[in-house]
């Protein structure tokens, strides 16, 4: 069996997908940011994933993470870092270990939710970064590439119960379930 790997930018509900997701079919869920972070975390300094792509950690460490998930023996829902895809090794990793569902939600939602719930400028290196309009530049340029991955496109536009509705309406997921 295939494991279930959702794609897409911060933001568009990739994660909260794969979670509830994960707990209606019956499998476990992994997040490859959070399972990066946890593995490059000292109790002394709190990293993140800028410091790691800094280090040229980030991208080592996905492709391990991808690599373990993809050898498990019973199939998970695996959401993923937005540049994920966009690692090579990845890419072929994703594609040959699991469907591909690359998570789509209009720009303009993605930035009214994180203003309400989550810090969107960060300073990096003396530099202020809007770390949201940054993923969905970098999504815009990058999107043939996200598509071209995908087995599935869910346009996650509405709530998060009209996602996990249409979700569960793609027929290689409830072959699962």
């Amino acid at each position: 069996m295939k494991n279930i790997i959702f794609t897409g930018i911060p933001g568009s509900g990739k994660s909260t997908l794969g979670r509830y997701a994960a707990d209606i079919l019956g499998l476990p869920f992994y997040d490859t940011d959070t399972l990066t972070i946890e593995r490059h975390q000292s109790s002394s300094s709190r990293l993140d994933l800028f410091d790691l792509a800094n280090a040229g950690q980030y991208q080592i460490s996905q492709i391990r993470i991808m690599d373990e998930l993809s050898r498990l023996k019973r199939p998970a829902v695996i959401s993923t870092g937005a540049e994920v895809a966009l690692i090579p090794e990845c890419a072929k990793i994703m594609k040959e270990s699991g469907i591909v569902i690359l998570v789509q939600r209009k720009p303009r939602l993605i930035l009214k939710d994180m203003k309400k719930d989550r810090k969107t400028i960060f300073e990096h290196n003396s530099r202020m970064i809007d770390i949201h309009r940054e993923e969905i530049r970098l999504y815009r340029e990058e999107y043939s590439k996200y598509e071209a991955l995908a087995d599935y496109v869910l346009e996650n536009n509405g709530s998060m119960n009209e996602g996990l509705e249409k979700l569960l309406k793609i027929e290689a997921i409830t072959e699962l379930g």
